[in-house]
């Protein structure tokens, strides 16, 4: 449904070289579509993921163009990245994903990526909650904020009287109150999927691609945020998706007949973005961190 009318037409895939992306390069691939890549390049030591997207690409026989993501680029992305936003957003991925976008830009004009995988299928966020669940130790509710919210419970300490004032009263438990309901999803991992569909997906990661692509004259293609596909997922035993250790077993399953062994069952890595290595002392982002977050500033 998300491919261009045209099937001349050239779409391109965001390729992490983990399996979502992957997983999405190779239904491309079998659907006959004429299909480019883009990976990230974070240099040395920090390209680790580069040698599995190139693994995925020569699998399926499909182009790669390596982006160089390493600190110089990245310094010269922040301010146009941050402008494409519509808000802050505390990620480091935000910067990279902006060159991913000036790299593909003059070659299509859809981009396919892999977000939404992780929600959708029961990522590697899940397993602590899972444990709160068994043990019925703490706040289903709370648990969750904790593990998506760094600074929940201490917003008033961090706002300024007047952020405090212009705010208003923040009940961060209001936002995903309806997805963790024991009613609407009698079981516990469903419940996690639909908080993390709704926040981390709907209003975070999805907007957040969407923006940095349109900034490029681009269309974000994510085939895992589909409203069909996740109404499939929450008809099935929540035991499909996390299997003893393993997280998104079925989608691990379905995708073991199209892709290397190596990439479908490898460990959980994300986008290795190495923002402490470059901005912590002697990283070569420090000073632009030091004299971003001056008081002098």
């Amino acid at each position: 449904r998300r491919l261009p009318a045209d099937p001349t037409e050239p779409v391109g895939v965001f390729l992490s070289g983990g399996l979502d992306s992957a997983l999405v390069l190779a239904l491309l691939a079998e659907a006959g579509a004429r299909t480019l890549a883009w990976t990230l390049d974070f240099g040395p030591p920090h390209d680790v993921e580069v040698d599995c997207a190139r693994a995925v690409a020569a699998h399926l026989g499909i182009p790669l163009h390596t982006v160089d993501a390493r600190p110089s680029r990245v310094l010269r992305a922040i301010d146009p990245a941050a402008a494409a936003l519509p808000q802050p957003y505390g990620d480091g991925v935000v910067a990279p994903l902006w060159l991913l976008g000036d790299a593909a830009r003059d070659h299509v004009r859809i981009v396919f990526n892999g977000e939404g995988g992780d929600q959708l299928f029961g990522g590697w966020a899940n397993k602590p909650l899972v444990a709160v669940g068994a043990y019925g130790a703490g706040d289903e509710i709370d648990e969750y904020l904790h593990t998506y919210h760094r600074f929940h419970g201490l917003l008033e300490r961090l706002g300024t009287p007047a952020w405090r004032q212009r705010v208003g009263p923040v009940e961060p438990g209001e936002w995903v109150r309806s997805a963790l309901d024991r009613e609407r999803h009698p079981h516990l991992l469903h419940r996690l999927r639909a908080a993390n569909i709704a926040l981390k997906g709907g209003q975070n990661i999805a907007p957040r691609c969407a923006a940095l692509a349109a900034c490029h004259g681009l269309t974000v293609a994510a085939p895992f945020f589909d409203r069909d596909l996740a109404a499939a997922t929450f008809a099935l035993p929540d035991d499909a998706f996390l299997c003893g250790a393993t997280e998104k077993a079925i989608l691990k399953r379905a995708a073991a007949a199209l892709l290397p062994a190596a990439i479908v069952w490898r460990e959980k890595r994300g986008m290795g973005v190495p923002t402490a290595d470059w901005c912590l002392d002697p990283g070569p982002l420090r000073r632009r961190v030091r004299d971003a977050l001056s008081p002098r500033c």
